[in-house]
């Protein structure tokens, strides 16, 4: 991931060691090399083969292809509200929102630089694979070094039970 700047964030010169980073780090790669890949990826192709509000289950998890939706509101039913004085310009403004792509589409640059403002927004943390080091999938499964705490759910051992308990819900 990249600051708005598209550029990568400065790395500090002086690093705390963390080995949660890791942890992060090689789900981020099991993530990235079998669950993502487009089109064949585990999850395109379980998603291909369900149909809307239809559940399955595994021995651990259980998954739910729910329907999604989206609302848009029609700026020109927006703009006719104002030019009815429905709503006053500063509400107008307060509704509208300009999406910078297609912006960038019809306005220059230095039009969009000027015009636009940014927002400190909530911090996010990035990790990334360090420079020059190599990891298979198998070394990224090996490496999830889970608290032992951390591996019980549901009052068994997820990884060494014989009858695995499936979550009710």
């Amino acid at each position: 991931m990249f600051p708005p700047s598209g550029k990568p964030a400065s790395v500090p010169a002086k690093r705390r060691r963390d080995v949660r980073v890791d942890r992060i780090g090689f789900v981020q790669e099991l993530v990235k090399q079998w669950i993502e890949p487009k089109p064949g990826g585990v999850k395109a192709r379980v998603k291909a083969d369900m149909e809307v509000g239809e559940a399955v289950e595994g021995d651990f998890f259980f998954a739910r292809l729910d329907a999604s939706s989206e609302t848009e509101i029609s700026v020109s039913a927006v703009l006719k509200l104002y030019e009815q004085q429905a709503i006053s310009r500063s509400e107008l403004v307060e509704i509208l929102t300009v999406r910078n792509e297609p912006a960038r589409k019809i306005l220059p640059p230095k039009t969009i630089q000027r015009i636009s403002r940014t927002f400190v927004g909530t911090a996010r943390l990035v990790v990334g694979r360090k420079e020059g080091v190599e990891l298979k999938l198998a070394d990224a499964v090996a490496k999830i070094d889970l608290p032992h705490e951390k591996r019980t759910r549901f009052g068994s051992d997820i990884f060494n039970s014989a009858s695995p308990q499936t979550p009710q819900g």
